[in-house]
C-alpha cells in the first residue's frame, strides 16, 4: 500500500471516529408553568365578580334596613311629626281660628295637638286610613279642652260643651288640612304593603350577603394556601 492510500484511509477512521462520538447536549430550558398564571388570572376575575356583588348586596340590604327602620317605622314617625316646625305651625292656625272667634287660644295646647299627630300616626301605621278625624281621636281631643276649660272656669255649660266641640274641630281640622295630601294619603294607604315588601328584601339580601361574605372569605383562604404552597 502506498503512502497517499495510507494516508487516505488513516483521514477516513479519524472521520468515522468523530461522527460516532457523542455530541454534547444542549441545557435544556425550563419552561414557564402556564396553568398556575390562568388559575390565578381566573382567580382574580372571580374574586372582583364577588367582591362587587357582595358590595351591591349589602348596599341594598343596609338602604332598605335605613328606610324600614325610619319612613316605614311608626314609632319613628310618630317622633318625626312631633317637632317644634310641625307644632307651632298647627298651634299658630288653631291659635289664629280661636282669635277670630273670640275664644281663649290656651284651650288648644301644645301637647293637644302632639296627643293628636301621634295617635293619627299610630292608626295610620297600623293599617288605618290616614284621618285625623276618626271617633277616638276626637274624644280624646274633647277630653284634653274639657280639662283646659275647667281650669279657666268655663266647663259645665251649655256654652262651653259649644266651645268644646268648636275647638275640638277646629284642632283636627288644621292638623288634617296639613297632612292631607294626595301622594302622603296614597302612601298611608300602602304603608303596610310596603312594610311587607321591605322585610322580604331585608331577609333576601341578609342571606345573600351573609353567603357571599363566607364565600369570598373561602376564596382568600384557598389563595393564601396556593401561595404558601408555591412559596
Amino acid at each position: 500500500m502506498s503512502r497517499t492510500a495510507r494516508y487516505d484511509q488513516g483521514k477516513r477512521k479519524k472521520t468515522k471516529q468523530k461522527q460516532s462520538a457523542p455530541q454534547p447536549t444542549q441545557p435544556v430550558q425550563p419552561t414557564a408553568p402556564q396553568q398556575p398564571v390562568q388559575n390565578a388570572q381566573g382567580f382574580v376575575k372571580q374574586k372582583r365578580t364577588h367582591g362587587f356583588l357582595s358590595f351591591l348586596v349589602g348596599v341594598v340590604f343596609i338602604l332598605t334596613l335605613v328606610v324600614r327602620m325610619t319612613v316605614l317605622s311608626g314609632t319613628f314617625m310618630e317622633g318625626a311629626l312631633q317637632t317644634p316646625t310641625v307644632i307651632n305651625r298647627v298651634h299658630t292656625e288653631v291659635a289664629s281660628q280661636l282669635e277670630a272667634k273670640n275664644l281663649p287660644t290656651s284651650l288648644a295646647t301644645d301637647d293637644l295637638i302632639k296627643a293628636v299627630l301621634k295617635t293619627g300616626t299610630r292608626e295610620t301605621y297600623a293599617g288605618e286610613s290616614l284621618n285625623f278625624n276618626t271617633a277616638s281621636i276626637r274624644n280624646a281631643v274633647q277630653d284634653d279642652v274639657n280639662q283646659q276649660a275647667a281650669s279657666i272656669g268655663i266647663a259645665g255649660t251649655t256654652a262651653s260643651d259649644a266651645i268644646v266641640n268648636l275647638i275640638s274641630g277646629q284642632v283636627l281640622n288644621q292638623v288634617s288640612a296639613n297632612y292631607h295630601d294626595d301622594n302622603l294619603t296614597y302612601f298611608a294607604n300602602h304603608i303596610r304593603s310596603y312594610q311587607t315588601w321591605a322585610d322580604i328584601l331585608l331577609v333576601v339580601s341578609g342571606i345573600l350577603w351573609l353567603l357571599l361574605m363566607i364565600s369570598n372569605h373561602r376564596r382568600r383562604r384557598a389563595r393564601r394556601l396556593n401561595r404558601k404552597q408555591a412559596a
